[in-house]
């Protein structure tokens, strides 16, 4: 989503800023010209840009509204009812939004900008000593953009969901230079408040990202004009602000308090997101996953060619190699020890070679074919060496010779 929105005071320029000249207004939905303001300018590339993408389904639909006097008014429904006072209501998917806004599809720039022109003739204007037409409320024109892509690889369709928002918002007025009265001072009260809400929530925004303190409250609900600018001012939504500015050398302290308010605004941070269906936000996180998943997969694949055996062979045939040379070594130190009897000497034997065991590893599979050369498989799946050192084997023979036992006798069971 994003959002234009003009600040500044009375007769400073904001709605030729977003509309252009007043009289090319009634001329808007035909050709376009040097003239013309932002709103222009960017429905023409919208629809630029929806009709260079091949394949994709769009639908475009505008809404237009006035908060006059904190209330909400259609400015584009004709029916029984028209002009009646709209609720605001909260959805914790959309956010603040006006029920019953009437909404009018369109299919072109032309059908957008006629439609626009048929509701800005009916906004509330008035005249005072600052402005011959100055607006007395504050006017949101709303442009959805719905946008459906097919996956062809997945099967799968995606429904994205965009809006662009601008605000004509009514100038700050002073009463001692507009002269209002009556039912024009009344209303230049209720403008300056919602403006002056305005104004403290993006000083709430400032001072939270300046602190760092997200918990920190923030003033939307006072006014119909913060809620509904709710995503546009700290929510998920990118926002341009065009802030005018008097020429006047008498309006300096005017134009110094615009300036200011759009410096404190510079500061805060807003999170743009792509807006999608609860279904198809679930089915890109999906997609995401298997993407991730695949990518994984091919470069384990790749590892798997090109890094040397599993370090846990390793250290499994080594430690089960340095064990079979500690046994030989064991069976060597036997012939040096003064032992009285044949028992003696076995049961010796059995609880060294018992407890080197217990540190012995299983093999895990094909690896270290050099080391793996020099030991053999054992009862329980354990190793030992099957090639002895000469030194070793003469060790044993003396063992036996000694013992007055068979050879199977000296085979100790490592389980």
């Amino acid at each position: 989503a994003a959002t234009c929105f003009a600040y500044g005071q009375t007769g400073s320029g904001k709605t030729y800023s977003l509309v252009g000249p007043e009289s090319t207004t009634d001329k808007l939905d035909q050709r376009s010209s040097e003239q013309d303001g932002l709103l222009s300018r960017a429905v023409k590339f919208l629809f630029s840009e929806i009709k260079r993408r091949d394949g994709v389904e769009h639908a475009v639909e505008v809404s237009y509204c006035e908060i006059y006097n904190e209330q909400v008014r259609d400015l584009l429904f004709e029916g029984a009812g028209a002009g009646q006072q709209l609720p605001v209501r909260y959805n914790p998917h959309q956010g603040f939004f006006v029920e019953g806004l009437n909404t009018v599809p369109c299919q072109s720039k032309a059908e957008v900008m006629r439609c626009f022109c048929k509701g800005f003739k009916t906004t509330r204007v008035a005249s005072h000593d600052m402005n011959t037409r100055s607006n007395r409320s504050h006017c949101i024109f709303n442009i959805h953009v719905h946008i459906k892509t097919t996956d062809q690889e997945m099967r799968s369709t995606q429904v994205a969901h965009g809006k662009m928002c601008f605000v004509d918002l009514a100038g700050s007025e002073r009463v001692r230079d507009t002269k209002a009265t009556g039912k024009t001072l009344a209303e230049s009260g209720q403008i300056n408040k919602s403006l002056f809400v305005l104004g403290k929530v993006i000083s709430a925004l400032t001072t939270r990202v300046k602190k760092g303190t997200p918990e920190m409250r923030v003033p939307y609900r006072d006014s119909i004009l913060t809620r509904l600018l709710m995503s546009s001012l700290g929510g998920h939504c990118k926002t341009l602000m065009v802030t005018c500015c008097s020429a006047s050398a008498s309006h300096i302290s005017e134009t110094t308090r615009s300036l200011q308010f759009a410096a404190r605004a510079k500061h805060i941070r807003n999170k743009p997101v792509v807006v999608l269906d609860p279904k198809e936000s679930l089915i890109q996180e999906l997609k995401n996953e298997i993407a991730k998943l695949r990518r994984q997969n091919a470069q384990l694949q790749k590892n798997l060619h090109e890094t040397p055996p599993d370090g846990r062979e390793c250290v499994a045939e080594i430690q089960n190699a340095a064990v079979g040379h500690h046994l030989a070594h064991l069976r060597q130190s036997l012939l040096l020890e003064e032992v009285h009897t044949p028992a003696q000497q076995r049961a010796v034997a059995e609880q060294e070679m018992q407890e080197m065991c217990v540190g012995m590893v299983p093999p895990v599979g094909p690896g270290c074919r050099a080391a793996r050369s020099a030991v053999d498989a054992a009862p329980g799946n354990y190793q030992v060496a099957s090639r002895p050192l000469p030194h070793v084997a003469a060790a044993d023979r003396h063992i036996v010779a000694h013992r007055g036992v068979n050879q199977q006798d000296n085979d100790v069971d490592l389980q």
